[in-house]
């Protein structure tokens, strides 16, 4: 009896684990196609199968690229879900990640999964620091986001919703160490490599998506979803809306999507024309220019612009901002800069660019102080754009006067130089003293 007992325990647990490893396979590998062991962290809730979730997956469209963000966002009126994998560019022991959205919107990471295990995970503000059992280059992470409706780039409304710096993020390390997020009410407190994306996005079949990339969109029952594959972009945006006027024109080899923002065309092509002419060709085949209502005038995002409402209202400020946003494509985009430690560099140097080509005066003298500010060391949105964009266009103003024509030759060394990576000020400045004689 006894042999027979252990024999019935023994056929039992293994039935049991069985069928713990077919669930943990077809709810796992369908989409990252891997073993992972799990450990939850703070927040932590149970995940329930959705068996639609994946019923695009075979036909993901094919890329010639390797993503390494790969994620499937589905969206629910105010309710963000992401199942996300992120591939590293080396097997490490430890990885810094940022969590952008933590910055505007609530943010819960329910699940995080790694091949091999973990011995520690630290959240803090917008970063995640995650210490692997053993060396590793790969990391799967489930999170939700509740959307506000507060006119801010990260946004739901009942017309449209703004997905911007939302997608979990290796950290960048200069120097060997991560740059750590904080966060910031004003500003742009994100920094970020250049990364290839695989996004699969799903939504209601009546909505509209867009966003960087190739595109391949179906809709099966009540869900439209869509599939872009980008690669060579910091961030990934995705505007999603009701109804939009559209209009489509070609830049050269680039499509410009103007969404509810046909009247700025006119300023988008010049400073296009501008950048191109000045500071080198831009990479990709898609732009989009949307409006939508912002606290702030503008924003610039990968491949995308947003633009106030309340910019349409004045001929002058709607050129000035779309001039500026524009001219973040090079410097943001295409070449990176450290918007937390250095806010006044890209912000500086594309504000002189945009105030000089709309012929806007500027003041005589500048701050020195505005070299050593963080943007945490602001006292006030006041001061914030007081000093790292009016103040720093006189210096980039100044710069252009000793150089001369060389200034716009500096900008395309640069760009030959640096595109696709990041420039800090002090290597700037390396690069200035090969047009100033040393000096």
């Amino acid at each position: 009896m006894k042999r027979k007992r252990i024999i019935i325990i023994a056929v039992e647990c293994t039935i049991i684990f069985f069928i713990l490893v077919c669930y943990y396979f077809i709810f796992w590998g369908n989409l990252w196609g891997t073993e992972s062991r799990s450990t939850g962290i703070s927040d932590r809730s149970k995940i329930e199968k959705d068996n639609s979730d994946h019923a695009y997956e075979g036909n993901r469209a094919e890329s010639e690229i390797s993503p390494n963000i790969e994620a499937d966002i589905k969206i629910t009126k105010n309710v963000v879900n992401i199942k996300q994998k992120l591939v590293l560019k080396e097997a490490v022991d430890a990885i810094h990640l940022y969590i952008p959205s933590c910055n505007t919107s609530k943010t819960a990471i329910k699940n995080v999964l790694s091949e091999k295990g973990f011995k520690n995970i630290i959240t803090a503000d917008n970063n995640l620091r995650v210490d692997f059992e053993g060396k590793q280059d790969r990391i799967y992470l489930e999170y939700e986001i509740i959307l506000d409706s507060k006119p801010e780039p990260l946004t739901y409304s009942k017309d449209f919703i703004l997905l911007t710096n939302f997608l979990i993020t290796p950290a960048v390390y200069k120097d060997g160490s991560p740059v750590f997020l904080y966060k910031s009410s004003f500003g742009d407190p994100y920094i970020y490599d250049i990364n290839s994306y695989s996004i699969k996005v799903k939504t209601d079949k009546d909505l509209s998506i867009y966003a960087p990339g190739k595109k391949e969109e179906e809709i099966i029952d009540d869900d439209k979803i869509a599939v872009f594959q980008a690669e060579n972009l910091r961030d990934f945006p995705v505007v999603i809306f009701k109804s939009a006027d559209v209009k489509v024109e070609k830049y050269g080899e680039t499509n410009i999507y103007y969404i509810n923002s046909y009247k700025a065309r006119e300023y988008v092509g010049q400073a296009l024309e501008f950048g191109i002419n000045n500071i080198g060709p831009y990479p990709y085949k898609d732009f989009f220019v949307v409006k939508v209502p912002l606290s702030q005038k503008g924003m610039e995002l990968s491949n995308m612009i947003l633009l106030s409402e309340d910019n349409f209202n004045d001929t002058e400020i709607l050129k000035r901002v779309a001039y500026h946003e524009v001219f973040h494509q090079w410097f943001y985009g295409i070449i990176g800069t450290d918007q937390l430690n250095e806010p006044f560099f890209d912000e500086g140097l594309v504000n002189y660019l945009s105030l000089m080509l709309s012929n806007n005066e500027m003041s005589k003298y500048y701050n020195q102080r505005l070299f050593q500010l963080h943007l945490k060391d602001y006292n006030s949105k006041e001061q914030y754009y007081n000093l790292a964009y009016n103040e720093s266009a006189v210096y980039f103003r100044t710069l252009h006067k000793k150089l001369g024509d060389d200034f716009f030759k500096l900008l395309q060394k640069i760009y030959e130089e640096k595109k696709f990576s990041i420039i800090y000020f002090n290597e700037f400045l390396e690069y200035t003293k090969d047009f100033l004689g040393g000096n």
